[in-house]
């Protein structure tokens, strides 16, 4: 008040030169220009198990927080169509392959040696039809046996030499076998069984879920699954690998051009009462993303991603995601603890950092209002 009010001219501007120096001189001292930010953790890796048949879930083997190996069971299907549909796959493999073992053996000696005497039969039944038929020609001829008599006799001996005919091309064909077409046609039959086969075994496999990682399970009451039936892509579980934890930093869009890998980040977490972790950034995206497209957790599936997003509206802010490394490892640390984070993009002065923001409002968002 005595600056402002009181005191003589020649003593209240001095005073207000210095403070006003002072305020300058501030400005131009070394301060550490940075992005922030919201975070969360993210594990090394995350990966959700999903059904890949439409089944009842028979029994669960893991529950939240439960350590399970790579393969490891986490849940077992029912299989009841699944084992049906492999051993009608199995009656259909060994029915072509009997089918083609039958081929490549040819026909049966005593089917071929009934078709010869069937064969050597007509022959001879030929032969008398055709003695008849000339006995009877005679004696139509001299006017000794009526026409009808000869007709018959002439019928007789068609019909015997179009069976003969019939019966030798019958013979012949058991004689010489299976054509190799026939042949290659059966093993055809018999590839497409053995194929049918194999997708009605993989079906058989897919009624246990596995986890193809190492990892911890991490489905709040995965155990109350049992008995519930899926449909194909349904989420039974989900693993997390949490030999690391990394910090998946959603940062301004100006991040694209400051922040480079190796960049030092300073953390503090809701979970750990804001207590500071440091860190380095791993990796930076290549695109800009809406906060809805940058919600959905990488294991889900695009439908289910399009669902998540519908809660947040879209806009015309777009965010950077960063990836950070911690420098030590918490071990309180936990996949979906969430924060702010603050990453140091260059040492400036307060003056500069300050410079940075005007200068990007004036030249962006002032130049878009100009006529």
């Amino acid at each position: 008040m005595a600056i402002r009010y009181g005191g003589p001219w020649y003593f209240r501007w001095p005073i207000r030169g210095l403070i006003l120096l002072a305020i300058v001189f501030a400005g131009f001292l070394p301060y550490k220009y940075e992005v922030g930010g919201q975070c969360r953790l993210i594990p090394t890796s995350e990966i959700g198990l999903r059904s890949q048949l439409q089944d009842e879930i028979q029994r669960i083997y893991a529950h939240d927080g439960d350590a399970v190996e790579a393969n490891g069971v986490i849940a077992k299907l029912v299989g009841r169509d699944a084992e049906a549909e492999r051993a009608e796959a199995q009656a259909e493999v060994d029915d072509a392959a009997a089918f083609l073992k039958m081929n490549k053996a040819g026909y049966r000696a005593e089917d071929i040696a009934a078709a010869a005497d069937q064969v050597g039969s007509l022959t001879a039944a030929l032969t008398f039809a055709e003695a008849e038929l000339a006995r009877q020609k005679d004696l139509l001829s001299r006017s000794a046996a009526a026409t009808n008599e000869y007709e018959h006799a002439l019928s007789t001996r068609d019909s015997t030499k179009a069976t003969l005919a019939g019966a030798q091309a019958n013979y012949d064909k058991l004689k010489a076998g299976y054509r190799a077409e026939e042949i290659d046609q059966a093993a055809a039959k018999l590839a497409k069984a053995k194929a049918q086969l194999q997708l009605a075994e993989q079906k058989c496999k897919s009624t246990e879920i596995r986890s193809p990682i190492r990892g911890t399970v991490a489905t709040p009451s995965i155990e109350l699954h049992e008995g519930q039936t899926v449909f194909p892509g349904d989420l039974v579980a989900v693993v997390q690998d949490r030999s690391a934890i990394f910090a998946e930093v959603l940062a301004d869009e100006a991040a694209a051009a400051e922040v480079q890998n190796g960049m030092s980040v300073k953390l503090r977490l809701w979970g750990n009462y804001g207590d500071l972790l440091t860190g380095k950034v791993e990796r930076v995206a290549i695109s800009a993303v809406s906060e809805g497209a940058s919600t959905p957790e990488p294991f889900r599936t695009d439908r289910e991603s399009n669902q998540t997003q519908l809660r947040y509206p879209d806009d015309h802010w777009r965010y950077v995601r960063i990836l950070v490394k911690f420098d030590n490892v918490d071990l309180r640390l936990l996949p979906g603890m969430t924060g702010e984070a603050r990453i140091v993009v260059a040492d400036d002065c307060l003056w500069a950092t300050l410079w940075r923001d005007v200068r990007r409002i004036a030249l962006v968002e002032v130049w878009s209002w100009l006529p």
